[in-house]
């Protein structure tokens, strides 16, 4: 297994913020976007459950792959790649969203793909410095991942899957609220009583470990745990409110077209 991980994981230079690698995937990003408004914008509820569960599969499959190259990459696992994180709320929401039937809480749940996903998403592939390696298979892995985080959040929007109204908005915060509370419980549990020498830091809010987002970073090492994670929720919850605006928008503009 080792032998053929390493046919497969190539290394490369650390890619640069808007070097090509970085430019390159926002092309393709743009161009997928674009190939996927004009697909589905129309879509049936049969084809809409095969989109969620291609996309499922994949993320699964890219997130396998991404554990067993860091985990013999190092000979035994490596704990802050545990997927646990704010990007990889997918791997849990899309496989609910498989098994229900169109109505409030599969409604709820396109609000937060719209919005906190699309968030999670196009940070990433806005500033991708932070997940950057010298292995070609995780960058791969990782510009795969958010893109595809960027394109489903776009879909349900141009769709109209997402409804996006102020309800359903506040609706998704409490989605946000949720995994948060956990991510913070496991952080708290995992340091004390399960693993208290590694880092384990899901969504970046540990009490005991970094964060390594910017101002959020400074505003951690500065200030009680408490306010930083206050303005960690507030801030991210602002900055979904912009991409539910932006979404409003677009749905606006979507119905013009047609």
């Amino acid at each position: 297994m080792y032998s053929f991980m390493q046919y497969f994981d190539l290394t490369m230079e650390i890619p640069k913020m808007l070097g090509w690698y970085h430019l390159m995937w926002l092309g393709i990003l743009f161009v997928s976007v674009v190939s996927f408004y004009i697909k589905f914008r129309n879509t049936s509820d049969k084809t809409n459950k095969k989109i969620i569960i291609v996309f499922t599969i994949i993320f699964f499959l890219l997130e396998t792959y991404k554990q067993i190259n860091y985990t013999l990459s190092a000979g035994h696992y490596q704990w802050y790649v545990f997927p646990f994180q704010f990007c990889s709320i997918p791997l849990y929401l899309l496989p609910i969203m498989i098994f229900l039937k169109e109505g409030k809480l599969k409604n709820i749940f396109y609000e937060f793909i719209a919005t906190f996903i699309f968030v999670a998403g196009i940070s990433v592939m806005i500033y991708p410095e932070s997940v950057y390696t010298d292995s070609l298979g995780i960058n791969l892995q990782t510009m795969i991942h958010h893109s595809m985080m960027v394109i489903i959040a776009l879909y349900v929007i141009f769709s109209g899957r997402a409804k996006l109204t102020v309800k359903g908005f506040f609706n998704a915060v409490l989605v946000f609220l949720a995994f948060v509370f956990i991510a913070d419980m496991m952080n708290i549990i995992f340091h004390n009583f399960i693993i208290p020498d590694h880092d384990f830091n899901m969504f970046m809010i540990s009490p005991y470990y970094p964060n390594n987002m910017p101002l959020l970073m400074t505003l951690k090492e500065k200030t009680h745990y408490m306010i930083f994670l206050l303005a960690y929720l507030l801030s991210f919850s602002l900055l979904a409110f912009i991409a539910f605006t932006i979404g409003h928008g677009i749905q606006k503009l979507n119905k013009k077209c047609n």
